[in-house]
């Protein structure tokens, strides 16, 4: 009886690792996002400020192409909709790193966190392997 539980949990597409990014559209896209979204944010000039910026441009395609995909199936892979909040607040958290640079303010930038958690490790967990990279350096402005 529980066996015949868990099938129909899994075929019912009610199953889902709430830990990693599962659907293949929505991984693929993450892929290769991802992977175009390290080059650009590794590509580095002299002026730091103008690079944090326009990684955030980077970033905001990232999500957009994110959210290009189907909302029910975005919304029915439990950590895909966080993943892309994550993004845009990790963008916005950059985005006050470099006003404080303007303003010749010297600090870390702050990573947000949930419930004491890091967003980017949160996102590095549910991420595929392509991601890394990318969470990394966006990170490290």
């Amino acid at each position: 009886m529980f066996g015949s539980m868990l099938l129909y949990a899994f075929a019912s597409g009610e199953a889902h690792d709430a830990r990693s990014l599962d659907d293949e559209d929505i991984r693929s896209t993450a892929s290769a996002s991802c992977s175009k979204l390290a080059g650009e944010l590794t590509n580095r000039t002299r002026d730091r400020v103008a690079d944090i910026r326009s990684g955030n441009v980077a970033i905001d395609a990232l999500v957009d192409t994110m959210n290009e995909l189907d909302r029910e199936v975005l919304s029915d892979d439990e950590p895909a909709l966080d993943w892309i909040g994550d993004w845009q607040q990790l963008a916005a958290s950059r985005e006050a790193f470099a006003t404080q640079l303007e303003e010749g303010i010297d600090a870390p930038i702050v990573i947000p966190t949930v419930d004491g958690y890091p967003i980017t490790e949160r996102m590095t967990d549910v991420a595929p392997q392509e991601c890394a990279e990318a969470i990394q350096a966006a990170a490290s402005p």
